[in-house]
C-alpha cells in the first residue's frame, strides 16, 4: 500500500510540474489561440484533482488498514 500511495504521489507531482509550464507557455503567449494548449490546462487540472483524491481515499483505507491490525485492549484487560 505504501508503495503504491508513493508511485500516486509522483504522479501528482508530475502532473503539477506539468500544469506550471502548460500555464507558463499561456502566459507568455507562446501558443497564444492554441487549441491543444487549452486542452492540456484543462485535462491537467481534472488528472490533478483525480490523483489527489485517490491518494487521500489511499491513505485513509492505510489508516484504517493499520487500525484494523491493532489489537484492541480493554479497560479490564489493563493492570
Amino acid at each position: 500500500m505504501d508503495d503504491f500511495i508513493h508511485k500516486l504521489k509522483v504522479c501528482l507531482k508530475e502532473l503539477r510540474e506539468t500544469r506550471s509550464w502548460a500555464r507558463l507557455i499561456d502566459r507568455k503567449n507562446w501558443m497564444s489561440g492554441d487549441a491543444q494548449l487549452s486542452f492540456v490546462l484543462a485535462e491537467v487540472e481534472e488528472l490533478i484533482r483525480i490523483f489527489k483524491a485517490s491518494t487521500q481515499t489511499a491513505e485513509r483505507n492505510r489508516l484504517a488498514a493499520t487500525r484494523a491490525a491493532a489489537p484492541v485492549t480493554s479497560k479490564s484487560q489493563v493492570v
